[in-house]
């Protein structure tokens, strides 16, 4: 992991890690939503860094990006729409254009307390918020507490969404 400074203003330090496994790359970006384009974007630092891990990890089989605000979520079905990366799209289509790119194979984030799966430009992005917080859409919509198992097993990669009784909610995230 590589340590920044964020911007003049703050004297805090944000540890950004990642894990290059034999198989698989893992990031993780931690940015910060806001009405203002300088907190809702990822900052400058991060995108660098980002970057520069994604070019490291090309070689991997698989590349897994962790984020908490989501890239796209549902008009009308979370709370959180309108208040992150879809209130500025050169941003987010900015983020993703990388992820493509660099051939990321998975974009996990949470904020939304729901789950949704949605394929964008051959990536899937999964919002895996049901960890316990209080849930604000139907169980049919996704409104069920869970978490994502992801197995890596070289070639192959399955993910399965588990709900809080054991049992497999949703259809696999990836085939193996």
């Amino acid at each position: 992991s590589k340590r920044y400074t964020r911007g003049k203003a703050s004297s805090r330090t944000i540890r950004l890690p990642s894990i290059v496994h034999t198989t698989a790359g893992i990031m993780v970006i931690r940015k910060n939503c806001s009405t203002t384009r300088t907190l809702a974007s990822v900052a400058s630092n991060q995108l660098k860094w980002l970057e520069d891990v994604l070019a490291k990890a090309d070689k991997k089989k698989h590349i897994f990006v962790f984020l908490h605000h989501p890239l796209y979520t549902e008009h009308r079905k979370g709370r959180h729409w309108g208040d992150c990366l879809d209130k500025f799209p050169e941003d987010r289509d900015r983020l993703q254009a990388l992820f493509v790119k660099a051939g990321v194979d998975v974009v996990f984030a949470g904020h939304e307390h729901f789950y949704q799966r949605k394929t964008v430009g051959g990536i899937e992005h999964v919002i895996t918020g049901g960890a316990g917080a209080p849930l604000y859409v139907a169980d049919e919509d996704g409104g069920f507490h869970h978490f994502v198992q992801v197995t890596v097993d070289g070639d192959l990669v399955s993910a399965e969404v588990i709900d809080r009784d054991g049992l497999q909610k949703k259809a696999p995230l990836l085939a193996p």
